[in-house]
């Protein structure tokens, strides 16, 4: 039984090894011949693009081939038109050289009868003949000093005059250099203190009103690290203008003004500049240094009062 079976059973074994085994190989042959195909198909690939690039550049050189072409066309035509043009002058010229030609002969025709005639005279007129070529050479060389001269005198006036313009040019260039400067400087400065908390006065200048109250020591310090210094009112029109101008938008009429006399009794000066004051309004009987004690100098109510430095004051810094 058992045999029986094995000698049935292998037989299918054996045809489903075969089956296999070579079913693999064709399989094996079969991926072998795809991957041949495949890579055959990329190498077409490739050499269609290289066909097409090709193919693309020979379009691109035609068309370049084309343009070069059309550019000689052009050029030719353009040379043809400037050879018509040529032949034409030339032939103008030719008859402006035949003119002159017939000119010069007609003049040396001329020239040669004068010659004959002047001849005629000088040998008809010999006595005066030596003083004639004097007077003649005289009056040449007369002739050469005044042109000389004339022409010394026409550079020498060009001379002058190109200087004038070369320094009015040179002085117009310094003052718009000059003004342009002073511009940005101005824009700059205005930039600044603008930052810094400073407003424009119109027609007085840039200033910075602080809200609180300082001893005037203290004052000037702040508006020193404000780049500024303690507000000097060295006329009327500033004076009237500042004090318009902080009572109307501000409230102020009493503030510290930048002037004292603390080196010398009764000699104010303004503390930025060191300058005497050459514009004052003191009030009646001020200074008057009371108490022995009063150095510094304030604003209120319209005039100015001597003060004790250590008092507090509204104060006013001002711009450079």
């Amino acid at each position: 039984m058992t045999a029986d079976l094995l000698k049935k059973v292998s037989p299918l074994i054996f045809n489903s090894f075969l089956k296999i085994y070579f079913g693999n190989k064709q399989r094996n042959v079969d991926d072998k011949i795809i991957a041949e195909l495949q890579q055959h198909n990329n190498r077409l690939d490739l050499n269609k693009r290289l066909i097409a690039e090709q193919s693309a550049r020979l379009l691109n050189t035609t068309n370049t081939l084309t343009e070069v072409n059309n550019e000689f066309r052009n050029v030719d035509d353009s040379l043809s038109d400037k050879l018509i043009n040529l032949e034409v002058q030339i032939a103008e010229n030719n008859k402006v050289v035949s003119a002159v030609q017939d000119n010069y002969e007609s003049l040396v025709i001329r020239s040669e009868l004068v010659n004959q005639q002047v001849v005629k005279m000088v040998n008809q007129q010999n006595g005066v003949n030596d003083n004639t070529a004097a007077s003649v050479e005289k009056l040449k060389k007369s002739l050469i000093t005044l042109v000389s001269q004339r022409a010394d005198k026409v550079v020498d006036d060009l001379r002058v005059e190109f200087n004038a313009q070369y320094e009015k040019a040179k002085i117009e260039q310094q003052s718009i250099t000059t003004m342009a400067v002073e511009s940005l400087r101005k824009e700059i400065k205005s930039l600044v203190y603008s930052e810094l908390g400073y407003e424009n006065i119109p027609g007085a200048g840039l200033f910075h009103i602080p809200n609180d109250a300082k001893p005037w020591s203290d004052a000037k310090r702040y508006c020193e690290s404000k780049l500024g210094f303690l507000v000097e009112l060295v006329n009327r029109e500033l004076e009237v203008k500042v004090k318009n101008y902080v009572n109307t938008k501000y409230g102020i009429s009493t503030f510290w003004l930048g002037a004292r006399d603390h080196h010398t009794e009764g000699v104010f000066r303004w503390e930025s500049s060191n300058q005497l004051l050459a514009y004052t309004n003191w009030g009646r009987g001020e200074p008057n240094n009371h108490a022995n004690r009063e150095d510094c100098t304030e604003f209120s109510s319209g005039i100015w009062n001597d003060l004790d430095c250590n008092e507090s004051r509204r104060f006013i810094c001002q711009s450079p």
